[in-house]
């Protein structure tokens, strides 16, 4: 139904959800129509947070202003899990008040890394709608992001980098 909708992106952040055969459909579903599912690799430093681990996440992890992992990031040996980081420490934030404040967690991360796939999946004609859109976008981010000291488990091909993606 999101794809009916135009969505293009899906930015998941589950805080360490059960697994559920219905997340998992609509998931599928959802990238079978060409959409993108940005997942959260999860914040327990252990193994990633349902769904990250499924082949539809495009899953993130977190990473501070230093590029530096921080011990609360899951992971999962590569190529099984974490696709790519963002910033994800010390993120400005509204909070409920008004007040703007800081947070940290995968949530933040892929919610900024949703925006660096919705602006490439906006001006690059090659990241068609279809199946493999997943694939291609995989491929583009091995050519543009920045590889980290902390390794592929944690930080996938390494930190997103917007503008290269979008200028290819």
């Amino acid at each position: 139904a999101a794809t009916l909708a135009g969505a293009r992106v899906a930015s998941l952040a589950l805080g360490g959800a059960d697994y559920s055969r219905m997340v998992v459909a609509a998931m599928r579903d959802f990238v079978a129509q060409g959409g993108i599912a940005v997942v959260a690799a999860g914040n327990e430093g252990t193994e990633l947070d349902f769904p990250g681990l499924l082949p539809e996440s495009l899953t993130v992890g977190a990473v501070d202003r230093q590029g530096g992992v921080p011990d609360w990031v899951s992971g999962a040996p590569y190529p099984h899990g974490v696709d790519a980081a963002a910033p994800g420490v010390d993120v400005p934030t509204l909070r409920r008040d008004g007040t703007i404040g800081l947070s940290s967690g995968t949530s933040l991360s892929t919610a900024l890394a949703s925006g660096a796939v919705a602006l490439a999946l906006a001006v690059r004609p090659e990241l068609t709608a279809g199946p493999e859109t997943i694939w291609h976008l995989r491929e583009l981010l091995g050519r543009t992001a920045q590889p980290l000291p902390a390794g592929r488990n944690r930080t996938g091909f390494g930190l997103m980098d917007a503008l290269a993606m979008v200028q290819g």
